[in-house]
């Protein structure tokens, strides 16, 4: 399995949602999950990513 640089998680929540490679697509992400749930999600630099 390949570790992503940038994770998105729920704001609320922080539970896990997916992974991205790049911080324009975790953005996209981001934008389409608040557009189809209402809910808002947050991007984390993954700490282990080298």
């Amino acid at each position: 399995m390949t570790v992503m640089p940038y994770e998105i998680r729920e704001c609320k929540t922080g539970s896990y949602y997916s992974s991205a490679p790049t911080l324009e697509l975790a953005h996209d992400t981001c934008d389409r999950l608040f557009r189809t749930t209402g809910r808002y999600f947050v991007i984390q630099t993954v700490k282990d990513y080298a």
